[in-house]
């Protein structure tokens, strides 16, 4: 039983890791050939924004770097989410994308049968930045696949619905925005066409079926579309276009009755089903008729599905109420039309064959996709034409191209007659071929696969297209099956070694024949490469390692599964991480034909460094011999060093060298090094003990500015030279230079200065003193360290005498350091801290300034009075170098404030006294006055009377100065406040008497 158990665990182990091991090789294999590397999602939540259920789909996003820096090929990054029918959102972090731009890696995000294909680099991350108002780091790009709402459901169904038009695809919006927390800015066009794909499920016919975008009026405009068909028979719709927003895909069969015969009706019809065109009127084109200069330019951008921009401030013959101003202006702004010299457009003048050519060569110019010819080149293009000398020089060029890009062909008398008026059915037919040189709409006969120039290593190819719905189409002369749809796929065409020409051939309905020409070429041999480095073999202590080498040009080189980055004659290298030990490193090579080849090298990482051990001397010897012998073992084969002179190993790997001391410190070194590289190092410190320098002394603390004594003893005669040196071992002073001095106690001062005369920084300094005799040899050496500091002064301080009212605003004080110091600023009242507004602040030396809002540490504002600004500063490397200074401040807020007055009783009966209270938000003099209805004073008391901040009271008997009772009437209390400062402040309340005073 237990046997079984063990059985019964061992194959559900097994499974485990076959599973593991199969789903990375299926993403491998998935990303294998493709140029795409596969996300990897972490996370995908849900939630529900008005109504619609959002899922927000987070990536590994370093995995995904890590992986690219590894695939120097991979072009684009995809982001499939399956099996949901809800709203995605991806988000990527904004230093992603500029990582993903600096490659200029596409992103493609898969949902609700849609892709959108974003380059990277599209998204302006430093202006998103700057309108979201944060740093370029800290912020997210959500890139949008979503069901429409609703609303925009109605507005689709409606303009449909009115113009009998069929939807044959689900709408589906494509949005990009940058998020930083609960800012968002929408990005709502691009620079480029950006591709977005939508698969149609229901059978259509490509030539009457177009892409379409909801705008913001709630009507459906055309947009460059393209349809593709796989094996399967499934057709997407590649939509390309510049603008973010709601896209569908609609099906509109439109003939007109004076087209049917005529020889541009082909293109005519495909351009008004597809929405670009309308005729005259419903049923008729005129397609004979000339064209202005103003419906060229609509049908143009309406063609590239350019959005309307008002075109008033461009032109000065264009008002922004005419019918044009919109498609004018979008087409100036795309660079596709200039107009004349003199600020005009003319949209009324009939356009010319000419200046057609010229728009579409600017338009497709500003798709990057011109063709580019030569002066040879232009004239062989323009010499089958009867009137080629017509040609202006400056078009010429320019017609050149049209002609290449099969824009114009010349009529049927061979003219180009491009001074000419333009049709509007040559407008049409010249619109198309552009639409089809650029790759927006669908060409009616075109081979998908093989591209030109194909290599492969097989020994057949598979040919499938388009072509136009009923034409009969030959491979090699065979002829081959077209499907309804307009999409073919021959049988397998078997190729010879080298170079195969396949020739396809069209013919339509109406006997015209177009033939497209492929090369493919049959490689079957495997390419040439050879690894330069590493030698095979190898033993290092690199990590990584570089794998280097030349392959034959145009082939992919992997090592150890890793594409290596390759030039474009072939060499190629490729940075390896290697593992402690053995490591094997597979490089593989498979030129484009997919002929493949491999070699291995077997590498040794070693990082560890050899033994090493020394034995003698130990470590701070001291010595009175002039030499010392070093000893110790190091690991077999290993390379020794004493002071950088090899020393051999015996047969027990034991060293031994003999070194000369110089007078006082010596430092050796001792290293190994191994065969891969790495080196042991031990140093040891001895100290030759025969010094005739002795007693060197500093001041415990050196002030710079100040002379500095310096005293030694010199035990015998000798030549003295005293050096100065910062803490990074430059000597920035020499005292004194091979001078002679006699045995005993010697003195020198420095002044604090180096050799420029400048005073030096604060720091440490090291001191050193060396003897030597008549002939030159060293006999005594002495050094110290002492730490070199400024004592900070400071001047020019504000002496704040002036009064200081906090209810005004805070106070700013200045002063000046002399050079850099820790600064405390303490506020003092009777020597008492009340505030401190800096503490152990690093100041720069110059002016400095500090503020105090004239509040306490507890925040509230202080009393009046004296109070004093200390200001302390402190050397930060010595602090025993200090200074403070003390300035008074004077904080007075206004004249003292009378408040809670009150008199009463209130009216005043007679005999009884009258009480007066008030409150004083301050110490001060006070005189109360009883003034009559006629502001003549009756009685003055409390004359200049000192009274405490705080309540305070007074009694009035009801009597005049005269000493007799008032008589009835009307009699104001009046308050004088005087503070110390001389601030004066004054209240006022009115009281009455009854029935005169009373005797007593």
């Amino acid at each position: 039983m237990l046997q079984q158990l063990r059985s019964y665990w061992f194959c559900i182990c097994l499974a485990i890791i076959f599973l593991s091991v199969f789903s990375v090789c299926n993403l491998r294999l998935a990303e294998a050939g493709t140029g795409k590397i596969i996300a990897r999602i972490v996370d995908i939540s849900s939630s529900q924004i008005s109504g619609q259920t959002v899922n927000l789909v987070k990536i590994d996003e370093k995995n995904l770097l890590d992986r690219l820096n590894q695939d120097q090929v991979a072009s684009n990054v995809l982001i499939p989410i399956n099996n949901t029918s809800s709203t995605i959102t991806v988000q990527l972090a904004s230093e992603t994308l500029r990582a993903l731009a600096g490659r200029n890696i596409k992103i493609e995000v898969a949902a609700l049968h849609s892709t959108y294909l974003l380059p990277a680099s599209e998204i302006p991350v430093a202006a998103l930045a700057k309108e979201l108002a944060v740093p370029e780091n800290l912020f997210c790009i959500n890139i949008i696949i979503g069901k429409v709402d609703a609303e925009q459901e109605g507005y689709i169904r409606t303009f449909t619905e009115e113009n009998m038009l069929r939807q044959v695809v689900k709408p589906v919006e494509f949005k990009v925005e940058a998020v930083a927390g609960e800012r968002s800015v929408e990005i709502k066009k691009f620079k480029s066409f950006i591709t977005r794909t939508m698969t149609v499920e229901t059978p259509i016919d490509i030539n009457r079926t177009t892409g379409a975008a909801l705008t913001g009026q709630g009507r459906l405009i055309p947009v460059p579309t393209q349809f593709t068909e796989d094996s399967n028979g499934r057709v997407t719709a590649i939509i390309k276009h510049q603008a973010n927003g709601v896209y569908t895909v609609i099906d509109n069969e439109k003939n007109f009755e004076d087209t049917l015969l005529h020889w541009g009706q082909d293109e005519i019809s495909l351009l008004a089903s597809k929405m670009v065109i309308a005729g005259v009127n419903n049923n008729s084109f005129a397609p004979d008729s000339k064209i202005t200069r103003a419906q060229f330019t609509a049908m143009l951008t309406r063609a590239l599905g350019l959005e309307p921009k008002l075109a008033a401030k461009t032109f000065r013959d264009i008002r922004a109420s005419d019918w044009y101003a919109g498609t004018v202006g979008a087409a100036a702004e795309a660079g596709i039309i200039k107009g004349y010299k003199d600020g005009t457009f003319k949209p009324n003048v009939f356009v010319t064959r000419e200046q057609a050519v010229i728009m579409l060569s600017s338009t497709l110019d500003m798709l990057n996709k011109k063709n580019t010819v030569t002066l040879t080149e232009t004239a062989g293009l323009l010499a089958p034409f009867k009137d080629k000398s017509t040609v202006r020089p400056w078009v010429k060029q320019l017609t050149a191209i049209a002609i290449k890009s099969h824009i114009i062909t010349g009529n049927s008398e061979g003219l180009l007659s491009l001074e000419k008026p333009c049709t509007r059915a040559e407008a049409v037919v010249m619109i198309t071929r552009m639409l089809r040189k650029a790759e927006l709409i669908t060409s009616a006969f075109q081979v998908d696969s093989p591209i030109d120039n194909f290599k492969t290593n097989k020994n057949y190819v598979f040919v499938f297209g388009k072509a136009q719905a009923g034409s009969s189409v030959t491979v090699n002369n065979k002829p081959v099956y077209l499907k309804p749809t307009g999409s073919f796929v021959s049988d397998a065409v078997y190729l010879s070694p080298g170079n195969n020409t396949i020739t396809v051939t069209a013919t339509d309905q109406k006997g015209n024949r177009a033939s497209l020409q492929r090369t493919v070429i049959y490689d079957k041999y495997a390419p040439d490469f050879d690894v330069i480095a590493p030698v095979d073999n190898l033993l290092t202590n690199k990590s990584p390692l570089a794998v280097a080498g030349y392959a034959e040009p145009g082939c992919i080189v992997k090592v150890n599964g890793r594409v290596a980055k390759t030039d474009n004659q072939g060499n190629f290298r490729s940075l390896i991480n290697l593992n402690p030990g053995k490591n094997l490193l597979a490089v593989s090579v498979i030129d484009n034909a997919g002929n493949a080849q491999t070699c291995s090298r077997t590498v040794v990482y070693d990082h560890t460094p050899p033994e090493l051990f020394v034995t003698s001397p130990t470590e701070e010897t001291e010595t009175g011999n002039d030499m010392v012998i070093v000893t110790g073992y190091a690991e077999p084969e290993s390379t020794v060093n004493v002071n950088w002179s090899e020393v051999p190993l015996d047969s027990e790997r034991n060293f031994s060298k003999v070194v000369d001391l110089a007078v006082y410190s010596n430092r050796l070194f001792i290293t190994a090094r191994d065969k891969a590289g790495n080196m042991a190092t031990i140093i040891r410190r001895v100290i030759y003990n025969d010094n005739r320098v002795t007693g060197l002394t500093l001041p415990d603390r050196i002030r710079i500015g100040a002379g500095i004594s310096i005293s030694y003893k010199l035990t015998v005669d000798g030549c003295v030279t005293v050096k100065i040196y910062n803490a990074n071992g430059y000597c920035i002073r020499t005292l004194a230079r091979d001078v002679f001095k006699t045995a005993g106690l010697q003195f020198l001062v420095w002044d604090g200065k180096d050799e420029d005369g400048n005073l030096v920084a604060d720091g440490k300094y090291k001191l050193v003193v060396e003897a030597r005799d008549k002939e030159g040899k060293l006999i005594g050496k002495a050094e110290k360290v002492q730490v070199a500091a400024r004592v900070p002064i400071i001047t020019e301080v504000s002496d704040g005498q002036e009064l200081f009212n906090p209810l005004n605003g805070g106070r700013t004080s200045q002063f000046e350091l002399s050079c850099d110091a820790l600064i405390t600023v303490t506020i003092l009242k009777n020597y008492a801290p009340v505030v401190t507004l800096i503490a152990d602040s690093l100041k720069s030396a110059g002016k400095n300034t500090v503020y105090w809002d004239g509040k306490d540490s507890s925040g509230n504002l202080v009393e009046d009075g004296t109070y004093v600004y200390q200001i302390e500063a402190v050397n930060p490397i010595e602090p025993s170098f200090k200074t403070t200074v003390r300035r008074n401040i004077v904080v007075e807020k206004g004249p003292p404030v009378i408040k809670d007055f009150t008199v009463g009783p209130d009216p005043l009966p007679i005999g009884v006294w009258l009480n007066i209270i008030y409150t004083l938000s301050e110490d001060a003099d006070v005189t109360l006055k009883i003034l009559d209805n006629k502001n003549n004073v009756i009685k003055v008391f409390d004359n200049d009377a000192a009274r405490r901040a705080g309540p305070n009271s007074a009694w009035w008997d009801g009597k005049g100065s005269n000493g007799k009772y008032v008589s009835a009437g009307n009699y104001t209390v009046e308050i004088t406040a005087v503070d110390k400062y001389g601030k004066v402040s004054e209240s006022k309340k009115t009281f009455s008497v009854q029935n005169g005073g009373v005797k007593r």
